[in-house]
C-alpha cells in the first residue's frame, strides 16, 4: 500500500485535509471547478493504489460558488467506522495536465484522534439528542443514508475553511435545495422508531474555523486547533 495516497481513519477520528492552491489564483485565472478539475475523495472500507477514484458528494457550503476555490481549503472526514481514505485531483480538461505535478506538492493529511475520555485510548463523550423535548433539529443532524433512511452514516464529510461566508436564512431554516435535491429533512421522519441519538460532535454549533459543520466533542477540550 502506498501511505501517501491512501490514509486509514480509525472509527471517530477524523481526516484533516488542507490543500494550497493559490498559486492557481494568479497563474490560472480561467482554471474553473468542476468544469476543468475537481477534488476527488473516495472513502470505503478497502481502498487500494490501483482503486478507481468513486468520489462521494463534497459539502454543498465547499461548493457554493460564493467560494474562491484557488485557495488555501481545509476539509473534514469524520469516520463513524473504521475507514480508509484515498485523496485525488480529477483533469478533466487536457490542457491543464501539466498542472499536475503542481498538486502533487499542494495536500497535507492529518489522522486525529480521541485520547482522554478514557486516557491512552480511542473512546470518546458523546452528546446525546433525545426525541422528548419540542425543539428543532440542529442543522447538522448526521444525514440519514439514502438507501436505509433508519441508519446514521459511516463517515462525514465536512467544510473545515473559514470563508467568511454568511448562511442565509433558508439554510437556517433547513429548507433550501442544492442541485435541485431538498436537503430538509422533517423531523418525524428523522426520528421514526429512535428515542435517542448519540453523536461524537456538537450538536447545533456549525461553519466554525477549522472544523466546519461538525466539531468533534474531544477536538475542542483534547487539542488546540489553529
Amino acid at each position: 500500500m502506498n501511505e501517501e495516497i491512501i490514509f486509514d481513519i480509525p472509527a471517530l477520528s477524523y481526516a484533516l485535509v488542507t490543500m494550497d492552491l493559490r498559486a492557481l489564483k494568479t497563474q490560472y485565472r480561467n482554471f474553473t471547478y468542476y468544469e476543468d478539475w475537481a477534488i476527488s475523495f473516495t472513502i470505503d472500507d478497502d481502498i487500494t493504489e490501483g482503486s478507481r477514484a468513486q468520489p462521494v458528494e463534497m459539502p454543498e457550503m465547499f461548493l457554493r460558488t460564493q467560494n474562491e476555490k484557488n485557495d488555501v481549503l481545509e476539509f473534514q472526514i469524520f469516520a463513524w467506522t473504521d475507514k480508509k481514505l484515498r485523496v485525488d485531483i480529477l483533469l478533466y480538461n487536457g490542457l491543464f495536465f501539466n498542472l499536475k505535478y503542481m498538486f502533487l506538492n499542494s495536500a497535507v493529511v492529518q489522522i486525529r484522534s480521541p485520547n482522554r475520555a478514557k486516557y491512552g485510548s480511542q473512546k470518546t463523550f458523546v452528546a446525546i439528542l433525545q426525541n422528548e423535548y419540542n425543539i428543532g433539529l440542529p442543522i447538522n443532524s448526521p444525514k440519514l443514508q439514502e438507501e436505509d433512511t433508519t441508519s446514521l452514516p459511516e463517515y462525514s464529510v465536512t467544510y473545515a475553511s473559514n470563508n467568511d461566508y454568511v448562511i442565509s436564512n433558508k439554510v437556517k431554516n433547513r429548507v433550501e435545495t442544492l442541485r435541485g435535491k431538498n436537503i430538509w429533512v422533517p423531523a418525524s421522519l428523522y426520528w421514526q422508531e429512535r428515542e435517542s441519538i448519540s453523536l461524537p460532535y456538537l450538536p447545533y454549533f456549525s461553519n466554525c474555523k477549522g472544523y466546519g459543520q461538525y466539531i468533534p466533542i474531544w477536538g475542542v477540550t483534547e487539542e488546540h486547533h489553529e
